[in-house]
């Protein structure tokens, strides 16, 4: 069962839609068990990579984003004991589009079998369109992949 809060998080846009978290909650297991359908589950090597994006507007200052999201996802990172650090996938482009470099090339590792999670600081992060995002994440968690958020760390689509 999806489990999340239903306010915003601190500093989140309320521009009256649902935010990304609420999105994310609404995001059944059925979905995900639909998706494991038609998706084939991988082997997967042990280990998590780090998805850090800093978007346009942080261009002046990327190196302390993305400190903040490492440092977030350590912390959570504290709850999966020995999987072994496999690196960081880092853009510096706004999350509204999929074509960034170093996301497409973490899919493609993903789709390969060369992880097994894939941490976020925040769903904004891994991606500001929410249906690319839940796109993505339903593919990956079909494949296997576990994708977790360091702000939501309660929400487990597995």
């Amino acid at each position: 069962m999806v489990r999340a809060r239903t306010r915003p998080a601190t500093g989140a846009k309320n521009t009256g839609s649902k935010t990304c978290s609420t999105v994310l909650a609404a995001h059944t297991k059925d979905q995900a068990e639909t998706m494991a359908r038609k998706t084939k589950r991988i082997v997967t090597l042990p280990g998590y990579v780090k998805y850090l994006r800093t978007s346009d507007e942080d261009a002046q200052a990327p190196e302390r984003s993305q400190d903040g999201q490492r440092r977030d996802i350590e912390r959570l990172l504290q709850l999966y004991g020995d999987l072994p650090d496999l690196g960081e996938y880092i853009d510096n482009y706004t999350g509204t589009s999929a074509d960034r470099k170093n996301y497409q090339q973490m899919l493609r590792d993903a789709r390969s079998g060369k992880l097994s999670h894939v941490f976020a600081a925040t769903p904004d992060r891994f991606g500001r369109d929410d249906v690319e995002a839940l796109r993505a994440i339903d593919e990956l968690t079909a494949l296997g992949i576990h994708v977790r958020f360091a702000s939501h760390p309660d929400l487990d689509p597995d």
